[in-house]
């Protein structure tokens, strides 16, 4: 065993990736009901560009699964919502499906809802 796998078994290393699909319109009506009486447009960290997904979230995914093996477990932080990857991580990294795992905000955030 070299150093450098040494070191990945003794300090292993997850990733954890926030994500949300921002043409979903619950999620819009959402972020709309928490802006109401402000400008959303003009509000700082509301523009819908910030939350528009073009499924990056799979290739990002893949990547990882392909070129940082290093990584024991990927976590998907996401607001009620499912990015629909298992199709993909099957057909390339079927060994890899238990290693990913959705979670929800209401998981992290229990007590604040």
């Amino acid at each position: 065993m070299n150093h450098i796998t040494s070191n990945i078994n003794e300090h292993p290393i997850d990733a954890v990736i926030a994500w949300v699909d921002g043409n979903d319109p619950q999620l819009i009506e959402k972020r709309y009901r928490y802006l109401t009486g402000t400008k959303a447009s003009k509000h700082p960290g509301a523009h819908p560009t910030r939350f528009a997904s073009v499924n990056e979230i799979k290739y990002c995914i893949l990547s990882i699964l392909r070129f940082a093996p290093f990584i024991r477990n990927i976590f998907i932080v996401t607001d009620g919502q499912d990015p629909d990857l298992y199709e993909d991580i099957k057909k390339y990294f079927p060994e890899k499906l238990n290693s990913i795992r959705i979670v929800d905000h209401s998981e992290i955030f229990e007590g604040y809802e």
